[in-house]
């Protein structure tokens, strides 16, 4: 029996994006879908967040007040997506340091003590999107939401279109259980 107020949360693992999203066709810029009998176009805008534990408290209400105007002009239907992966030491290791370390004993017992710590501590690094969605019916206006989207730029977030077909099947493969 479950009490009220529980959650619970059926985890499902899916072979492809395809048995999650009812994909119609992938372009470089957006995603269309069948929703309700309806072609839906879907377009991702990555959000680079920024970090709060250094700022001042006027700064972190300047935010707050930033962010609830970001709210208000919002006219447009959208989603939050975040994908929450493990830290994966190894492969940012490999992207910074040169190959004449990487052939060193000391260097390797490095990585692989700090691949224990980071595995033990279950250290996760968060991607974060925002999902327009648009219809034929719809008076969606990409200007309107790049406008919109720029009050998030004012706080310090970099926002970006995903613009490459590659990068939205990457994005959708990573929300996804994949067995």
């Amino acid at each position: 029996m479950y009490k009220k107020g529980e959650v619970i949360i059926k985890k499902s693992t899916f072979k492809d994006i395809n048995e999650v999203y009812n994909i119609v066709e992938i372009k470089d810029e957006c995603i269309i879908v069948l929703e309700n009998g309806n072609y839906v176009s879907k377009y991702i805008y990555e959000i680079k967040p920024i970090i709060l534990l250094d700022l001042c408290d006027s700064q972190k209400e300047n935010i707050i007040i930033c962010y609830k105007e970001f709210l208000r002009q919002v006219n447009f239907r959208f989603q939050v997506l975040i994908i929450n992966k493990e830290y994966n030491l190894k492969e940012y290791l490999d992207e910074i340091i040169n190959n004449e370390l990487k052939g060193l004993e000391l260097y390797n017992n490095y990585i692989l003590d700090m691949e224990n710590k980071f595995k033990k501590e279950s250290i996760f690094e968060s991607f974060y999107y925002i999902i327009i969605s648009s219809n034929k019916d719809n008076s969606f206006k990409v200007d309107n939401v790049e406008n919109s989207l720029k009050i998030l730029e004012k706080i310090g977030c970099k926002v970006e279109k995903v613009k490459n077909r590659n990068a939205l099947i990457n994005i959708l493969n990573k929300s996804i259980n994949k067995e």
